[in-house]
């Protein structure tokens, strides 16, 4: 029964894949503001499936119309966080530059407005750091994972502060001053499966360490 439940969800995934990239391809170039919200939908969707509850406290910050957008900092623990934020509001993610030549999954990440990063040159965080600052002027909400990797989630491992740069934006050397953007913290805990609590054996089927 497993199998045939997990046959299904593949089902429904590749579904609307097939109705996510299309759509978005035609909704970026001539409606940004819905191709922001398509994303989440589709996310939603795929929570539904896959039968995960997400259970929130507090809201993701939302900015008004010619606002900027916020640095969302979160813990790192599966595949599924950015599924179960993405599914709160629109949102845009920091990834590594790999993740842009995954099969299907990338497209949907480039479509999705995801911000690709290389983390194995440091000469380059100031440029993906300038990226990440054009994004949030433009009202765009990103999502950082400044640990860099997935952990068991029972703890935070140490953040690679380079692209914290994003958030103090370049020095006016004529007023002295530096443009600032809002940080908002995010904790993300898997609590559950099947109606018990997580425990040493079922922990690593969601936290992807």
């Amino acid at each position: 029964m497993g199998h045939i439940r997990a046959a299904l969800i593949f089902a429904g995934f590749l579904a609307a894949v097939l109705v996510t990239i299309p759509a978005l391809a035609i909704l970026n170039p001539l409606w940004r503001a819905g191709a922001k919200k398509f994303p989440q939908l589709f996310l939603k969707y795929h929570m539904a499936i896959a039968g995960i509850s997400l259970i929130r406290h507090g809201h993701p910050y939302a900015p008004a119309k010619g606002q900027r957008g916020a640095l969302l900092v979160a813990n790192h623990v599966s595949y599924f966080d950015a599924i179960g934020l993405g599914a709160c509001a629109p949102m845009a993610f920091v990834a590594k530059s790999e993740v842009a030549k995954w099969p299907v999954i990338g497209v949907l990440a480039k479509l999705g407005g995801c911000v690709f990063v290389n983390r194995n040159i440091r000469s380059g965080a100031g440029r993906d750091a300038a990226v990440m600052q054009d994004r949030l002027r433009s009202g765009d909400n990103i999502v950082l994972f400044p640990e860099g990797t997935s952990s068991d989630g029972l703890r935070v491992l140490p953040f690679k502060s380079a692209l914290f740069g994003a958030a103090e934006g370049p020095s006016d050397e004529e007023s002295a001053s530096s443009e600032e953007f809002l940080i908002q913290p995010v904790s993300l805990s898997y609590t559950r499966t099947c109606g018990l609590p997580l425990d040493r054996r079922t922990r690593p089927f969601f936290a992807w360490y």
